[in-house]
């Protein structure tokens, strides 16, 4: 009697842990499987009972948190289109492996004014001995945008003395309406050789050089690619984003400008863009935080105002 009982309760054991086991999930592994052990009789089922904790695991053991960018909605996101999710800022600098987003120089008076061309020099105050430098440049009196290429600097009204240079650079992608607004010592030096494209050679000593090109259409939707050659005098290649931060690029590769026209449906950060929110999208020419006009961006964030 006793010998037959032995294998009946080990099942009866290892049957129960099983059950068990779809409650408590791993924990119950570890019961169903001793069980198991106990006895020829109790070992399947103790095995069986050991598969109901691993499932429980990964059910009844609870949900895992939502990330963003999964795809699945979850707390704290206001949307999640998994790999659809994207940022679109209104202007981008790229380079390579390096992206980033940028804002122009914003000041009151035309592009040529802020180049203030004199003594066969350029003096925006933010050449930079031995440097070539790119950026952006919004009139906010007309919200005309500018892109302005300076190369070296005047040795007059600095004291430093630049060394000989020669830069060259081609613009590919501009818009048809944009213009030369400024070719610093003349017409040769920075030019529109097709409607969507232009052409700088500069050679310069003592003194920076460079140019502008004006009526890029922001906010608006194009891509300027720019290619440096420099054959003597510049040893750095320079972004400058609007709040004077400098970013370094290569000598030798081309620079993607791009202005975006509309913003995605839903951030990297599963946030959803709209005017007022501080971030300057796609589609947008300035975003303060809110949606009230007369302060320096229209309610819609179409417009400087």
């Amino acid at each position: 009697m006793k010998r037959w009982l032995a294998p009946f309760v080990a099942s009866v054991v290892a049957i129960g842990c099983g059950g068990r086991s779809s409650l408590y999930g791993a924990d119950a592994v570890t019961v169903a499987t001793s069980a198991g052990g106990a006895g020829q009789g109790g070992q399947g089922a103790g095995g069986h009972g050991g598969s109901g904790g691993v499932v429980a695991t990964g059910g009844a053991g609870g949900q895992l948190p939502s990330v963003c960018g999964d795809g699945l909605l979850g707390p704290g996101e206001d949307c999640d289109l998994g790999p659809e999710n994207l940022d679109t800022p209104a202007l981008r600098v790229a380079q390579g492996a390096f992206s980033a987003a940028v804002r122009p120089l914003d000041r009151v008076g035309d592009a040529a004014l802020f180049y203030s061309y004199q003594d066969g020099s350029g003096h925006t105050l933010i050449e930079a001995l031995g440097e070539s430098r790119l950026y952006l440049y919004r009139d906010t009196s007309t919200g005309l945008l500018s892109l302005f290429a300076n190369h070296g600097i005047d040795q007059i009204t600095s004291g430093e003395d630049q060394p000989e240079g020669r830069a060259r650079m081609s613009f590919e992608g501009l818009p048809e309406a944009t213009f030369v607004s400024v070719a610093d010592d003349d017409a040769q030096e920075l030019f529109k050789d097709s409607p969507t494209t232009a052409r700088g050679d500069w050679h310069f000593i003592h003194s920076s050089d460079g140019g502008v090109l004006s009526g890029l259409p922001f906010p608006g939707a194009w891509s300027v690619t720019v290619t440096p050659t420099f054959l003597q005098g510049i040893l750095r290649f320079v972004w400058v984003d609007s709040d004077e931060l400098r970013h370094d690029l290569a000598l030798d590769q081309p620079v993607t400008i791009t202005s975006l026209g509309a913003a995605s449906a839903c951030r990297t950060d599963c946030t959803i863009p709209f005017c007022g929110d501080g971030v300057v999208d796609g589609g947008e020419a300035c975003d303060d935080g809110n949606t009230q006009g007369g302060d320096g961006c229209a309610a819609d964030c179409k417009t400087l105002d």
